[in-house]
């Protein structure tokens, strides 16, 4: 083989090298998705409180508790350990804690879960109520409505009655309740004697 022919040997060698490995890089599969894990929080506060108003700008609620983080893309927050007032049409402040909760971005939702505890307030135009308590596992709050609702099993106490059941849509201004499944037990006061 003379030296002109070893040359376009060598040649011929290299191309079919560089396409190999052009056709090769051209049916890689890419589409592998990078490793990423659960986003950052854009920030989060420890021993926090926080006023939440209304677009009239009044208390919509307000929260304190050990730790708030703030979802980065979203904007909800998630808090450890709070403890909710809500203010109800009469002045009054109903009392809300649980284990946990989470607050939508435009804070018109609010979820508290891991076994909330609500107390109602205990005067209603300046005289004193019967105080209720409501409980269970967890619950919704709508604070523009002053709503409570839930789908799980609930548990209210209102003086000596005991109503429990399943699934409950509360209006905390009237302090109207409506539960889907329930029984209960009344306490009536006993008669005075003359």
């Amino acid at each position: 083989m003379t030296p002109a022919q070893r040359g376009w040997l060598f040649l011929l060698l290299v191309v079919a090298a560089v396409s190999g490995w052009w056709l090769w890089s051209l049916n890689r599969d890419d589409d592998t998705p990078p490793l990423t894990g659960p986003p950052r929080s854009d920030y989060s506060l420890e021993n926090f409180q926080l006023i939440a108003m209304d677009e009239q700008g009044r208390e919509s609620f307000s929260v304190r508790g050990p730790r708030l983080s703030r979802h980065p893309f979203l904007g909800t927050m998630d808090l450890d350990s709070p403890r909710f007032e809500f203010p109800d049409a009469d002045g009054g402040r109903w009392q809300a804690e649980s284990g946990h909760a989470w607050v939508a971005a435009d804070g018109k939702l609010l979820r508290l879960y891991d076994d909330y505890v609500i107390d109602g307030p205990p005067t209603k135009n300046g005289k004193p109520i019967t105080p209720v308590r409501i409980n269970g596992p967890d619950i919704r709050f709508l604070p523009d409505d002053n709503v409570a609702e839930t789908d799980s099993d609930v548990t209210i106490l209102d003086g000596s009655s005991i109503l429990r059941g399943h699934g409950m849509r509360a209006e905390l201004d009237d302090r109207h309740v409506v539960l889907s499944q329930f029984d209960g037990r009344f306490q009536t006061a006993a008669p005075k004697s003359p």
